[in-house]
């Protein structure tokens, strides 16, 4: 008897692996980096767990490659449930609609459910049950969503903007972790994070967490462009100082702040 042939699914994870695999074989240094991002994917890298990281850099300086080997640490760690599109490497992968209906029947699979969306939902009613779906499942687990190449998705206000990231329902169990090129998504991606971490102010895990990730950013863009390095540096040094003038910096971050001081200069 003949085998079915397999679903758009199916085909999408399967050409997903295939990439994972392949880019990492590219992965070279930037261990500090992933360490950090499994801290924040797994929500370990204090008292309060960031809500993710928007990783951005310039074409070729390996994104893709870390994209590739937090994914594979998380899922050899089995720590969390593991969410993932890479926007250019399948046939859907730049589609949202097709990205969260993949993720929906991940989902459900792990809540032991059937698959809650019909093939002739809209896009709202898709966004609608990622969301409850998302929710229910991080009761239960920690869930990193990871996601390679914004700057790659649909041109559509979706995928342009990523509105499909909406920090409102987003649950305090799940982390995103993207990469990007620069671009409006990523920009988008960023201030949603910052909005998160700002929406309790004296939730100093959260900002703190922030501020770590625009150092460890600046670490990675050093070596080839010193332009991006210091735009990072600047945007640590400036939530940094926020979080003194507000009163929750930790007294041990002084001397970051003094170092970040002079690294923003121009």
């Amino acid at each position: 008897m003949a085998r079915p042939a397999p679903t758009w699914q199916e085909q999408e994870r399967a050409a997903l692996d295939e990439f994972i695999v392949h880019r990492r074989r590219d992965f070279v240094g930037r261990g500090t980096l992933v360490q950090h991002l499994e801290a924040v994917a797994l929500g370990t890298t204090g008292a309060d767990a960031a809500r993710g990281a928007c990783v951005t850099g310039r074409p070729g300086s390996g994104k893709s490659a870390v994209f590739a080997q937090l994914h594979h640490r998380l899922t050899e760690g089995g720590q969390a449930l593991v969410l993932a599109n890479a926007a250019g490497a399948t046939t859907h992968g730049s589609r949202v609609d097709a990205m969260l209906r993949r993720w929906i029947g991940e989902l459900a699979t792990r809540l032991a459910i059937a698959d809650p969306i019909p093939d002739n939902a809209t896009s709202d009613d898709v966004e609608a049950v990622f969301y409850r779906v998302l929710r229910q499942a991080s009761h239960a687990t920690r869930v990193a969503v990871l996601v390679d190449a914004l700057n790659q998705f649909e041109a559509t206000p979706r995928g342009t903007h990523a509105t499909w990231f909406k920090p409102a329902q987003w649950p305090d169990n799940a982390a995103l972790i993207a990469t990007s090129l620069p671009c409006t998504a990523a920009e988008a991606v960023e201030r949603t994070l910052s909005r998160l971490a700002a929406a309790d102010p004296g939730h100093a895990g959260w900002q703190r967490d922030l501020w770590v990730s625009y150092w460890r950013l600046a670490q990675m863009a050093e070596p080839t462009n010193a332009s991006e390095a210091r735009d990072w540096w600047r945007k640590a040094y400036e939530h940094l100082s926020g979080m003194k003038q507000c009163g929750i910096m930790m007294p041990t971050d002084q001397q970051y702040l003094d170092q970040l001081r002079l690294k923003a200069q121009p």
